[in-house]
């Protein structure tokens, strides 16, 4: 089909879909791989904040206060006798009077004085 200035209109419309139909598919690209790329950035600082926000057994709090932490300083805290030493020292150094235990962990019980 053919118009007065002598133009296939179908090859023009075939040159404009095909060009088209190549933006598109670009564009598609892209944009998959800034998703991935985000996806990537989103999950490492997510994987930074949790290996810095991780609770570590027998971190001592600076302020000084002995409640809702564990205490390797105390030393080992396996038998009855260390439950019981463990508690009146977890009394004694805690305002909120709920004493303490002997906590188990893999390598050895540990004082923990209650929150």
């Amino acid at each position: 089909m053919r118009n007065t200035f002598g133009i296939n209109k179908n090859k023009v419309y075939l040159s404009l879909y095909l060009k088209l139909k190549t933006s598109l598919n670009t564009y598609k690209n892209l944009k998959r791989r800034l998703t991935m790329a985000g996806l990537k950035v989103f999950c490492f600082a997510l994987l930074l904040v949790l290996t810095f926000s991780v609770d570590v057994e027998g971190y001592v709090v600076e302020s000084g206060s002995l409640c809702c932490n564990s205490h390797p300083k105390f030393g080992k805290c396996n038998t009855n006798n260390d439950e019981q030493r463990c508690n009146s020292w977890c009394h004694n150094g805690c305002d909120n009077g709920r004493g303490g235990f002997c906590k188990s962990l893999p390598h050895g019980g540990q004082c923990h004085c209650r929150c």
